[in-house]
């Protein structure tokens, strides 16, 4: 696996367009940030209660979301001709797909850090974290674990589309299924069917850990009776819990998935 990393680094840095596009896309979305208007952030507002909390953490979620998609849904059916020649002579899948897992790890965590520390830059942030030493660390935590578990979504469409074409009707569609179940546009929860289909969304347990670092429901005007969102430490250990079970659950897909693409199928 260690070769197939470091191939795959070797790779990516060779493109040097797709290397700065990877750096500029979280810079862009930190930008739309800023439009959101309001001097507030996660603070509670002087005069009147306003949306720009839940605004900010919409964007935060959904643009972790898709970061994530966008690294992960073309890169496996890309290579599919080179993993068959490959495995035909005994590639591993599972340290073909351990070794994109790892450099997309460590991406998507370069990623959130810049998507969130330039995004927040002069908003005031929110007064105490809840299991780390900082708030804003608390968030790119959260952002960077929504987007990795996007980014195995993402290799697990990969795996089962058959050109790199088919990839962008699906893309649309999955981050702006993540758009309307987050819960952060309007409430999900006592929804029936609504509510139960935004738990297979992580972008539901991303605003939900987003929601309770930031301590949400004081914030808002009319706040929905969301117990996920809770200002405390079982809250935020509960929804990341789910995206880590939601990440491992899709890996263990994506794998079966690469059976696809085994040289005489």
């Amino acid at each position: 696996m260690a070769i197939l990393t470091r191939r795959m680094v070797a790779v990516t840095l060779a493109d040097r367009m797709y290397a700065a596009l990877l750096l500029g896309l979280p810079l862009g979305l930190a930008a739309l940030l800023h439009v959101i208007p309001g001097d507030d952030g996660f603070t509670r507002p002087v005069s009147g209660l306003t949306a720009e909390a839940s605004q900010l953490i919409v964007v935060l979620v959904i643009g972790g979301v898709f970061v994530g998609f966008a690294g992960g849904i073309r890169e496996l059916v890309r290579e599919r001709a080179i993993y068959r020649r490959e495995r035909a002579v005994g590639l591993a899948p599972g340290a073909y797909l351990g070794s994109k897992l790892s450099v997309f790890a460590v991406v998507t965590a370069i990623q959130a850090a810049l998507f969130v520390l330039v995004g927040l830059a002069g908003r005031p942030g929110a007064r105490e974290a809840l299991v780390l030493p900082w708030p804003l660390l608390e968030l790119v935590v959260v952002v960077w674990m929504t987007a990795l578990t996007a980014t195995v979504l993402g290799l697990l469409v990969s795996a089962y589309v058959s050109t790199g074409e088919q990839t962008m009707p699906v893309l649309v569609g999955l981050v702006m299924a993540q758009l309307v179940l987050c819960g952060g546009l309007f409430p999900v929860v006592d929804r029936v069917g609504v509510e139960q289909l935004s738990w297979f969304a992580p972008a539901r347990w991303g605003y939900a850990a987003a929601a309770a670092t930031v301590d949400l429901r004081p914030l808002l005007a009319q706040p929905p009776q969301e117990a996920l969102w809770r200002h405390t430490v079982g809250a935020w250990w509960w929804a990341m819990g789910v995206l880590v079970v939601q990440c491992v659950v899709l890996t263990a897909a994506a794998r079966w998935a690469l059976r696809r693409a085994e040289p005489g199928r």
